[in-house]
């Protein structure tokens, strides 16, 4: 091309007599492909910011200019590679206040004596970052990308591919026109018309001499003075005639009646045209085969010579863009239509709220979706994708011990026993996949799952090659359905008149999952309808996913009832009520009032009131009796005897079966309804062992006994709060794990190192701390990092708080992994023994728990570590020591294991080791609720059979 030093202007918005404005240009040098790039705007106060600097622009390459000024700073940035920017300059006034462009109504000229092709002009009205600045210089910016931002205020995209307009892309929509010149001039005046160099005038798009209002490029004619023959008027006068001159580049048209005409008598006129320039071909300086009468001529095989100009002024040739080019598939997204903002056709898409949708959660029984698009850098579809590409998808649940006794089956290897995934994996079934459906929308997949199992689980999918989602889900159960919500309690069948009767509903989703915490609004389609041979007071309450329904009856005799959800039977039967069973006023501290005669009595809700009457001597009463009746009242006790005669209140253990009495109605399910009282009213103090717990046929209960041959258990109050004391009120020592571990920080226990050899290595702090993961009481339990730490071993010196020396029982609850470990309980732990082998030895057999070097699929003891006859299995279980000035009873579940003469009935520390040899594979576990209380095998506790009607007031 020929050398031209001028301003080559890329973006253009400047007075062409003042320069005020902003432009963006390119000027040529001496030396072949540098340039001087140059840009600069009008701040005001006839002041100017003018940053420029050469820069190396290869021939037929699309380069990637940008500016971004920031009011104290104008960067200047040029690339050639799509995405990317390389800063070239940044010229700075920070000696000067900050200063902006100031507003003028000049027209945008882009390509203003620019030789070569200009594509994808975008002006903002703010800074953009870098990163920002370079991926809208390689992506579109429209909504529905990657990319879209409100201050954009100017896009020309060029891709109309004919015509001498194009579209602006912003928001804003103002049309730009190729090669625009304008005139405008008021009557009377000389309109010209003038094209750069090596351009002509090709077309007039705009001419009136009327009334005119807009600027160029923009201009509008006033409907009651608009002249139509203006326009071929001045095509007669700039546009080649048959027989006349050529091509002009400049023309001057005289705004005057007398070549008009008057279109509107007296009105002060002007003549605005609006006309398209077109390059000559010295100008575009290359031959080209687009211009139609050249693609003829060659079609046809006709020779021709000289240069062909391009007069459509339009490429094919767009820049470089990411748009296309392959990307990572998207994140699993939101499947409804609200999701894809009219970039997916909604016919493909779900009905549906995305504002509810959350990948995160999903509901056991109802099906999740979710949907993936294969998208190319730009945010846009992309259409390259393998329309083939296979897909995996799965939501697994985490693995878990397997809950086997071993019965000495163990892995001789063992590192860790089986562990299985407590559900099976659930496959992600496709809904709509791509190219399987007549190849439309080949990028998109729409997936598919209905989970079974509440739960966390992990929702993983492949696609190819590709890990396209790995997310942790959260599974809840579904609504209450009647498919396995279960009825149960003993009122379902019988009951007594006048005394609060109960059964549960259990409410379970409809594929089996029992609700932990019912919503009230599910609650109430529960209906309970009783009818028979008296009235019925019906009450229900909701605690968790459990409605406990109240029926009081009021006469005996056979009554229907017929419990639903919904449409669906739940339970259908008939309750057999029996008459009032006559009740002795349990009453401590006074006797039963005497009778009298001619009283009144009036109840109010479940209180009777008597008063009034008379003795038998016809003495009047004043005194009021009142009587509360509710599932509050305690209707039954037993009797508890107490053997061996114990000097003074003694905590002991008790065994009830509470299995039965639940199922005869008799007791709560929660065991909360027992309350302990002596023989003088006073309330005895009782915890329930975890283990067996309650519903067992042989649960433990720990009672605080009073020094006397016998005390009640009074039970079947179905509303009365629980009497159940805090352990620590009831035990000589007691420590739940709910707080601190170390007695620095406020707990019971110290690092101990008594045991300082190979076998017992010296202790790490951090192996010993409270944990959630697990607990049988209370939250928390003391967990016994083995795994991540060497273990070591934590003593409580009890001794200096325990002020008796004769029998005792320390118990303790293990939680067993499964897996290989060391993890035992000592009650008197003496000073190691060296055994000359870099192994210790207890003085006596006093431990309990786990050791599988020694013993792999049984519960160990020792010393020496011995087997029991106690197969492990994985879960809780209780270790005890019952000792006497006699002997020491070891046990397993409160099975007895080992019984063996007892060396001193006194305890001074308790223990509790953790870990085999340093650096073996070995899985931590558990302990929780370890205490001491005395005990003497002279005392026990023992219920009677006989069950006694009572109202204990």
């Amino acid at each position: 091309s020929v050398f031209d030093a001028a301003p080559q202007y890329v973006v253009s918005k400047m007075s062409a007599s003042s320069g005020k404005g902003y432009y963006m240009s390119l000027a040529q040098t001496l030396e072949e492909t540098v340039y001087e790039y140059e840009v600069g705007l009008y701040v005001g106060s006839e002041s100017f910011r003018v940053v420029k600097e050469r820069v190396v622009i290869p021939t037929d390459t699309w380069t990637h200019l940008a500016a971004s000024y920031d009011g104290v700073s104008l960067a200047l940035y040029v690339s050639t590679e799509v995405g990317a920017l390389s800063l070239v300059k940044n010229g700075t006034f920070l000696d000067e206040p900050p200063m902006f462009g100031r507003r003028n109504a000049q027209p945008l000229h882009i390509g203003e004596n620019f030789y070569g092709k200009i594509d994808e002009v975008k002006i903002f009205r703010a800074e953009l970052l870098v990163n920002e600045t370079a991926m809208h210089g390689a992506c579109p910016s429209h909504a529905g990308g990657t990319l879209y931002d409100e201050d954009l205020v100017a896009y020309y995209r060029f891709n109309e591919g004919s015509g001498n307009w194009t579209r602006d892309s912003s928001a804003y929509d103002v049309p730009g026109y190729l090669g625009l010149t304008c005139a405008h001039v008021e009557q009377n005046k000389k309109a010209v018309l003038t094209c750069p160099e090596d351009y002509y005038i090709a077309e007039i798009a705009y001419a009136n001499f009327g009334l005119n209002d807009g600027g160029c490029g923009a201009f509008e004619a006033d409907e009651e003075c608009f002249n139509a023959d203006t326009k071929a008027v001045v095509e007669a006068a700039c546009l080649p005639q048959a027989g006349g001159a050529g091509f002009m580049r400049e023309c001057e048209v005289p705004a005057t009646n007398a070549l008009f005409g008057n279109a509107c008598t007296g009105t002060r006129k002007s003549l605005a045209i609006q006309a398209v320039c077109m390059p000559a071909a010295t100008h575009v300086g290359f031959d080209t085969t687009t211009h139609l009468d050249c693609a003829t001529d060659e079609a046809e095989g006709k020779a021709f010579e000289g240069t062909c100009v391009d007069t459509s002024r339009w490429s094919k040739l767009h820049a470089p863009t990411l748009v296309g080019r392959a990307a990572n598939l998207s994140a699993p997204s939101c499947p409804y239509k609200s999701a894809t903002g009219g970039v997916f056709p909604q016919s493909m898409l779900l009905e549906g709220n995305c504002t509810e949708w959350d990948l995160a959660h999903a509901v056991a029984g109802e099906p999740s979706l979710f949907a993936i698009f294969t998208l190319d850098h730009c945010g846009y579809i992309d259409f390259t994708q393998d329309p083939d590409e296979e897909y995996v998808g799965a939501l697994t649940y985490p693995m878990e011990i397997t809950s086997t006794e071993f019965n000495g089956l163990a892995d001789e290897q063992g590192t860790c026993y089986p562990r299985s995934s407590a559900h099976d994996s659930l496959a992600v079934a496709p809904l709509w996949a791509g190219v399987h459906y007549c190849n439309y929308f080949q990028d998109a997949y729409m997936f598919s799952y209905t989970p079974t199992n509440v739960g966390e689980a992990t929702l993983t999918l492949d696609m190819g090659a590709s890990r396209v989602a790995r997310e942790a889900v959260t599974v809840v159960p579904g609504p209450i359905a009647p498919e396995f919500t279960a009825v149960t309690g003993a009122a379902l069948a019988a009951a007594e008149a006048g005394r609060p009767a109960q059964f549960r509903i259990h409410a379970h989703d409809k594929v089996g999952n029992a609700i932990v915490h019912l919503p009230a609004a599910e609650a109430e389609l529960l209906d309970v309808a009783v009818s028979g041979d008296g009235d019925v007071h019906v009450d229900g309450t909701l605690e968790g996913g459990v409605v406990t329904v109240a029926l009081t009856f009021a006469a005996p005799g056979e009554y229907a009832m017929v419990v639903t959800l919904g449409n669906a039977t739940l339970h259908n039967g008939t309750v057999a009520v029996h008459p009032p069973i006559p009740r002795s006023p349990s009453v401590y501290g006074a006797g039963p009032p005497e009778e009298r005669f001619e009283h009144s009595m009036v109840t109010v809700n479940d209180t009777a009131y008597v008063f009034g009457g008379a003795k038998k001597d016809k003495t009047y009463l004043a005194e009021t009796w009142k009587l509360t009746a509710g599932g509050t009242l305690y209707a039954f006790r037993s009797k508890v005897s107490v053997r061996g005669a114990p000097a003074k209140a003694t905590t002991m253990m008790l065994l009830v079966n509470t299995a039965s009495l639940i199922e005869l109605g008799l007791m709560r399910p929660d065991c909360a309804d027992m309350l302990f009282l002596s023989e003088a009213g006073e309330t005895l103090k009782h915890w329930t062992d975890p283990l067996p717990g309650c519903g067992a046929n042989d649960t433990i209960v720990w009672v605080h006994a009073p020094a006397a041959e016998a005390f009640h258990m009074y039970f079947a109050a179905p509303e009365a709060e629980s009497a159940e004391a805090d352990p620590a009120e009831i035990f000589s020592l007691y420590d739940g794990f709910e707080g601190e571990v170390y007695e620095s920080a406020g707990g019971v226990w110290a690092l101990d190192e008594t045991c300082d050899t190979l076998q017992f290595p010296a202790g790490d702090a951090h192996a010993f701390y409270p944990s959630e993961e697990v607990a049988l009481t209370g939250k928390r339990s003391l967990k016994v990092d083995t795994r991540e730490t060497v273990g070591g071993s934590l003593t409580w010196p009890v001794a200096r708080h325990l002020a008796y020396g004769e029998g005792y029982v320390l118990k303790a609850y293990l939680y067993d992994a499964g897996c290989d470990g060391a993890h035992w309980i000592t009650p008197m732990f003496e000073p190691c023994r060296d055994l000359g082998n870099d192994k210790s030895a207890s003085p006596v057999k006093n431990a309990l728990g786990i050791n599988t070097c020694s013993v792999l699929a049984k519960y160990a003891q020792a010393y020496p570590w011995g087997s029991t006859h106690i197969n492990r299995t994985v879960g809780w279980h209780s270790l005890a020591f019952y000792q006497t000035a006699d002997s020491l009873v070891l046990t397993v579940d409160e099975e007895e294991v080992l019984h063996v003469p007892a060396l001193s009935s006194a305890i001074a520390n308790v223990l509790i080791h953790g870990g085999n040899d340093a650096g073996a594979d070995e899985a931590p576990a558990y302990w929780d609720s370890v205490f001491v209380t005395p005990y003497d095998a002279a005392l026990s506790l023992e219920l009677d059979d006989a069950v006694e009607p009572v109202q204990y007031l």
